[in-house]
């Protein structure tokens, strides 16, 4: 029996002459409220193939209410793709392995309807990387754990959601930030990155660095830039010590 499948068996009563007469079976599919998809290849791939049982378990591809995951099965830093347009419910990624979900139509992130009524990104362990464009359909939280990284690249779009940043790890935003009304709700961990901020973020207990830089770097002048800053701090020290010289 696969999963997704009920058994129902039929126990017929004995015959009159005290002879057990039978049984029978029936094996009916149950659709399951939530799916759960994992990335099964060792390497990246196409996100929509069909009829390619290696790439999703169970086959897929999954493109709805699906919780994706996206776990050690690759053996090395691995990019899945979609050219149209996926939407899931939720995005685990648990590799030391690099994963890119890469692609022109972009992920959507819808709601959960028979839980949380939300959306989440949850990054358990390493650096992953979406390239694709990521839409907000519904409040998200994104949870990366500590000494983790998740990548936005390409243009992250709230749609008016808030997204809730978890866990001590960082996010990095490097690309369009566009929040259509939204908001970031930063509870935990590092929001960097240089990417354009439109819109406003809140800020309840993480750190926001803008930039390339960690929050913690120092900014030291070039040896040229402090050549040039002494030298005329000097000029003007001699033009006012000496004023018979202009």
């Amino acid at each position: 029996m696969t999963t997704g499948q009920q058994v129902t068996v039929e126990v017929i009563p004995q015959g009159s002459d005290g002879d057990f007469v039978g049984m029978s079976m029936t094996i009916s599919e149950i659709m399951p409220t939530n799916n759960s998809f994992t990335w099964n290849s060792a390497g990246g791939g196409d996100w929509n193939a069909t009829g390619v049982s290696s790439n999703w378990c169970p086959t897929g591809p999954p493109n709805g209410n699906e919780d994706i995951v996206f776990g050690g099965s690759i053996e090395g830093p691995s990019t899945v793709f979609a050219d149209t347009p996926v939407s899931v419910q939720s995005l685990t990624f648990d590799s030391s392995n690099t994963y890119a979900l890469g692609g022109l139509g972009g992920v959507n992130l819808i709601a959960d309807t028979q839980g949380s009524n939300t959306a989440a990104i949850d990054v358990l362990q390493g650096t992953h990387h979406f390239q694709a464009p990521v839409n907000l359909m519904a409040d998200t939280t994104a949870t990366v754990n500590s000494g983790a990284t998740l990548v936005m690249d390409n243009a992250l779009d709230l749609g008016g959601n808030t997204l809730t940043k978890m866990g001590d790890g960082e996010l990095a935003i490097r690309h369009d930030l566009i929040l259509g009304g939204g908001t970031i709700n930063m509870q935990q961990g590092i929001v960097s990155g240089g990417g354009v901020i439109n819109g406003d973020v809140t800020n309840n207990g993480g750190v926001i660095s803008p930039g390339n830089r960690s929050a913690s770097a120092a900014v030291v002048p070039e040896p040229a830039s402090t050549m040039l800053l002494f030298w005329a701090g000097m000029a003007a020290f001699a033009l006012w010590r000496f004023p018979d010289f202009r």
